[in-house]
């Protein structure tokens, strides 16, 4: 099917859509170009067209074809992206002054809502359904009961969750894991605060 609109956001793509193909075709022409349009259409263009679609080579393309990737299909799919994902493709993508890297999942989480903030997101969601947003997304949910990796208050003996994400932590190493989240927590206090300053 083929759906027209003049709305920016007609429908609701998401990231594993397979689909639609997004075209944008809002630009305002001369006259000079409908006139042209309406000589081809008079000298036999519509039935020109129809012959080109009828004898169009598909043999490569099937039920299982996936539609083109234009500009306009990947403005669709991220404007329908929850909050949760689009952080994480910012801090993955470098975008953010937030290392990617090893943290804990509460720092995560915070540097998130000052994101939320920052962006001007309306609905906020709580920490478990972030970090449920983000199980789909590459890295490894870290839970100790009785953490061996201490960083300040991390000494207590309550469940803490990390996100391990990057190449160094292969083998379990846990100083690589400890330097990176104390960085993280470090670039992510400065970031909460830089924040708390705009909103001042």
């Amino acid at each position: 099917g083929v759906f027209l609109s003049n709305e920016n956001q007609p429908l609701l793509l998401d990231r594993g859509d397979r689909r639609y193909c997004g075209i944008r075709c809002d630009a305002v022409e001369t006259a000079d170009y409908f006139r042209a349009i309406g000589a081809e259409l008079r000298a036999g263009g519509s039935e020109s067209f129809y012959h080109y679609l009828l004898n169009c080579d598909l043999e490569d393309f099937d039920e299982h074809t996936k539609p083109f990737e234009t500009d306009e299909r990947r403005e669709l799919i991220d404007a329908a992206s929850p909050a949760p994902l689009r952080f994480w493709e910012e801090w993955r993508e470098q975008l953010l002054p937030l290392p990617y890297c090893c943290c804990r999942a509460q720092d995560l989480f915070l540097a998130f809502r000052a994101w939320c903030s920052q962006t001007g997101e309306r609905f906020v969601p709580n920490e478990t359904a972030f970090g449920l947003a983000l199980r789909s997304q590459e890295g490894t949910w870290f839970r100790k009961e009785r953490p061996r990796i201490i960083v300040g208050e991390d000494k207590a003996t309550r469940p803490i969750c990390y996100m391990l994400v990057g190449d160094d932590i292969a083998g379990g190493a846990e100083l690589p894991v400890q330097s990176q989240v104390t960085r993280f927590r470090d670039a992510a206090e400065e970031y909460l605060k830089q924040q708390r300053a705009v909103k001042l």
